[in-house]
């Protein structure tokens, strides 16, 4: 038996693909001198983000990712748990390159998650 899903708490890119004609990406570095800049930028932005709640397509959309190692720095009480939980996030990309099938041709590129 499988649990239900809280679909107010998971983004809608998660559930349902928006096949947007155009995206915007915008990449940060959480580091230890910006961490209460991230931190009141993501509380700013955390209620305009799309929730998996939704019928009609949304004209736009807001959706954010942040890696394991961003969460660590952010809320590093949480690290330990989530590695238990989550082994291949806090493995990251790099880590499961061949299990991904990125390897040979598609390697990883140096601005992946060993950086973040």
């Amino acid at each position: 038996m499988s649990a239900a899903l809280d679909t107010a708490d998971i983004q809608g890119n998660i559930l349902k693909g928006y096949k947007f004609a155009h995206v915007a990406h915008l990449f940060g570095w959480i580091d230890s001198g910006n961490l209460a800049q991230w931190r009141r930028f993501l509380k700013t932005i955390a209620k305009q983000v799309t929730l998996a709640e939704w019928k009609d397509k949304p004209r736009t959309t807001l959706n954010v990712g942040v890696s394991f190692r961003g969460i660590a720095k952010l809320r590093p009480e949480t690290a330990p748990e989530l590695a238990k939980r989550f082994e291949a996030f806090a493995a990251g990309m790099s880590a499961r390159a061949s299990e991904l099938g990125d390897d040979g041709d598609f390697q990883r590129k140096p601005w992946d998650d060993r950086h973040v």
